[in-house]
C-alpha cells in the first residue's frame, strides 16, 4: 500500500536555468544539473563549471573549424593534382600499356578516382558540422591509410620529404579536429543537448 501524497511530490519550482520542473523537495534540476534548491556556494560551483565547460566549448569549436577547413582545402589539393595528373597520363603510354588499357581510359579512370576522393573529403567535411567526432574520425583513418600508401609507392627525395611533412600536418590538423569533437559530445552528453 501506498504513503500519503508528500507536498514536495506534487508542487515544483521552475529551474532558472532551463525551465524544467523541479520537485520542491530535490535541490538538483533532473534537467541541466543546476542547484535550483541548493546553496549559494552550490550555485557558484554550478556557474564556475559552466564557465569553464563553455571554454573548452569554444576551444573544442576551434579544432573542428581548423579540421573541417583542411578537409575542404584537401578536397580542392586533390582535384586540382589528380587534373593534373590526369592530363599528364594521356601522354604516359607506359603506365597505360603497364596496365594493358589505353591512355584515354586511363586518363578517364584517373578523373573519375580523384572527383571520388575529392568529394569523399569535402562530403566529411560537410558532415563533420553535424557529427565532427564520427566524421573526423573517418577523415584522418582515410587520409593516414592513404598517407602511409603514398609513403611506401615513393622514393626517399627532397619532394618525398616536403609531401610527408605536409602529410604530417594534415594529420595533425584532423587529429587535433578528432580531439575537438570527443570533446564537444562529452559536453553535449553531459548538459543532455542532442
Amino acid at each position: 500500500m501506498e504513503g500519503p501524497i508528500q507536498p514536495t511530490d506534487v508542487f515544483t519550482v521552475t529551474c532558472p536555468q532551463c525551465n524544467s520542473a523541479i520537485a520542491a523537495g530535490k535541490i538538483f534540476c533532473a534537467f541541466c544539473g543546476y542547484p535550483a534548491n541548493g546553496t549559494t556556494e552550490q550555485k557558484n560551483s554550478y556557474e564556475a563549471e559552466m564557465l569553464i565547460m563553455q571554454d573548452e566549448l569554444e576551444v573544442a569549436r576551434r579544432r573542428v573549424k581548423t579540421a573541417r577547413n583542411t578537409l575542404y582545402v584537401l578536397a580542392c589539393i586533390t582535384l586540382f593534382f589528380g587534373l593534373i595528373t590526369a592530363a599528364a597520363s594521356s601522354s604516359d603510354t607506359e603506365m597505360a600499356q603497364q596496365l594493358n588499357m589505353p591512355a584515354e581510359s586511363l586518363k578517364t579512370v584517373i578523373i573519375i578516382a580523384v572527383a571520388i576522393g575529392a568529394l569523399l573529403y569535402a562530403g566529411l567535411g560537410y558532415w563533420s558540422n553535424k557529427k565532427p567526432f564520427a566524421a573526423l574520425l573517418t577523415a584522418t583513418i582515410i587520409f593516414s591509410l592513404s598517407a602511409i600508401s603514398s609513403i611506401t609507392r615513393t622514393g626517399y627525395n627532397i619532394a618525398a620529404m616536403f609531401t610527408f611533412i605536409i602529410q604530417i600536418a594534415i594529420i595533425s590538423a584532423l587529429v587535433y579536429g578528432v580531439m575537438g569533437g570527443n570533446t564537444i559530445e562529452k559536453i553535449k552528453r553531459k548538459l543532455k543537448i542532442t
